[in-house]
């Protein structure tokens, strides 16, 4: 078991540094169409709008502070972890290696070539799992760091301001909602839910075509999975790292891992704009998809984090145009498999 205790000190380094770094405070604002669908109170974070268009800047900031000043900075992304690690080496004045996989979204490569000098991009023939590969052997070979998206205790501590930003807006909430992919903001979500006066649950939503947490979770260990199809939330979809620190603090500091379907996720895209006129990747926007069956958990003030916002405008406008309802129809809601 890993304990709240040893992450403590990372914690505590990362809020001061978020709040000197000057990143938003994003706002939390109430959702009341599906507070009204699910006889709730729902809130959305709107991490959408931070630095980068993502949560990920949080860790990437405390996580590059904390790394050797001397080394270039390696890492493995499918979008959004990459560019917060470039926004964090170009304000501290860093290189980096950024390797991503040849699906990443065509919005998040060109932001992440506009950084120009000092951060270099290499595209990856492969999937999620082979761009890591290549960026750790490549990391090995240089003698240099290598920042996981998800599995470092100082990217997590940055992660975790999210929940303890959201519940300092929001007192009484009763759930935290996100998406899961390897791990890092749940687990770290967890650990600030912990901290809270009162009882707060930690829920997750992972891709069903990726359950690697899902499916670690239900064997009581890290397990390996075969993708069953190609996921528009790319941002979520790979294995976890055989000795990931994630597994065992989402195991102890979290509620459950929920499985939303592809449909599912492109609905939940769907409703926010609809509803918000928010642009949620289909990544960011799994959260949305759990309010069923944390609603049915017992919580009734629920904040769900809508964690990026980078995705192609021709791509959002194809999920969106083909899934609006006609006007004074609601988009379905989803229904999940928990595990």
């Amino acid at each position: 078991m890993l304990a709240i205790a040893p992450l403590a000190a990372e914690r505590a380094d990362a809020r001061g540094r978020v709040e000197r770094a000057g990143l938003l405070r994003t706002p939390l604002i109430d959702s009341p169409g599906l507070g009204e669908e699910h006889g709730c109170e729902v809130r959305l974070k709107l991490e959408a709008h931070q630095l980068t268009g993502s949560f990920k800047v949080r860790g990437a900031l405390v996580a590059v502070a904390r790394a050797p000043r001397s080394e270039t900075v390696v890492t493995a992304s499918a979008g959004n972890h990459g560019l917060a690690i470039a926004f964090a080496c170009s304000s501290l004045g860093r290189a980096a290696e950024i390797f991503v996989p040849g699906a990443t979204d065509e919005a998040k490569l060109a932001a992440l070539a506009r950084f120009g000098e000092g951060i270099g991009v290499r595209v990856v023939d492969g999937s999620y799992d082979d761009t890591e590969r290549a960026a750790r052997e490549a990391a090995q070979r240089a003698g240099t760091v290598f920042i996981s998206s998800y599995n470092d205790p100082h990217v997590i501590a940055g992660q975790s301001t999210v929940a303890s930003e959201a519940l300092a807006q929001w007192p009484e909430a009763e759930a935290v909602l996100v998406p899961v992919g390897g791990g890092g903001l749940l687990g770290g979500v967890g650990l600030a839910c912990a901290d809270h006066p009162s009882p707060v649950a930690a829920w997750g939503v992972e891709p069903e075509s990726s359950p690697a947490m899902h499916a670690s979770l239900q064997a009581g260990r890290i397990v390996p999975i075969v993708e069953e199809e190609p996921s528009a939330a790319q941002g979520l979809v790979g294995n976890l790292d055989s000795e990931s620190i994630t597994f065992p603090l989402v195991r102890e500091h979290s509620d459950g891992v929920l499985l939303a379907t592809e449909q599912q996720i492109l609905d939940a895209v769907t409703r926010i704009y609809a509803d918000h006129a928010i642009v949620a990747e289909p990544s960011g926007a799994a959260a949305v998809c759990g309010l069923q069956d944390v609603v049915a958990a017992g919580a009734r003030r629920i904040i769900c984090v809508l964690t990026g916002s980078n995705v192609a405008a021709a791509t959002h406008f194809g999920i969106v145009s083909a899934r609006m309802p006609t006007a004074g129809q609601p988009v379905p809601p989803p229904r999940l498999k928990v595990g």
